[in-house]
């Protein structure tokens, strides 16, 4: 019984841990001159993931 228990908790926190909304994770792309006043104007975070 144990057992069960926690491979139906595993299971569960491996499906919710998969799914997702689609708000969150996501991206946007944006043109350069959208990008640069978000910077002028908001306080945003540049991740450049490029090799």
């Amino acid at each position: 019984m144990k057992r069960i228990a926690i491979l139906l908790s595993s299971l569960l926190l491996l499906l919710t841990g998969c799914g997702g909304n689609a708000a969150d994770g996501s991206y946007e792309q944006i043109t350069q001159e959208k990008a640069k006043e978000m910077m002028d104007t908001e306080e945003v975070i540049i991740l450049d993931v490029r090799e």
